[in-house]
């Protein structure tokens, strides 16, 4: 969702597009990725449900910061400890769909879910 306002947000926080890219797009995408080694192996540990409260509540902590920063380095920190914290809203929601619902439901529910997660930031 940050593609679009590249320019203005560049513009804005006096950086380059390189530097906004790197450490505003490519570093949450790495630290979720990351991130869900930990969540997927402490869900065996200590189920999913911990998981998803702590991702969600930190999550939106993450944005409220990023949402406050004033300057590229407070907003490159609350971008990438967003895409630490939402690990566990990727990686285990298809575990929670095979555990929900049946067999012959599991394609369609991870397709709506797809939809849905690919069309956000277009629809909201």
């Amino acid at each position: 969702m940050l593609t679009p306002g590249l320019e203005p947000l560049t513009e804005k926080i006096q950086s380059n597009e390189g530097d906004v890219s790197t450490w505003l797009l490519t570093a949450p995408t790495f630290w979720t990725s990351a991130a869900a080694f930990v969540a997927v192996a402490g869900t065996d540990v200590w189920g999913r449900r911990p998981f998803y409260i702590w991702s969600v509540v930190l999550l939106a902590l993450a944005n409220f910061a990023a949402y406050l920063s004033s300057t590229f380095p407070m907003l490159a920190v609350a971008r990438t400890a967003g895409g630490l914290f939402s690990a566990p809203l990727f990686t285990l929601l298809t575990a929670t769909i095979s555990d929900i619902f049946f067999v012959h439901q599991r394609g369609r529910s991870i397709a709506v879910w797809n939809l849905m997660l690919n069309s956000g930031a277009q629809v909201g």
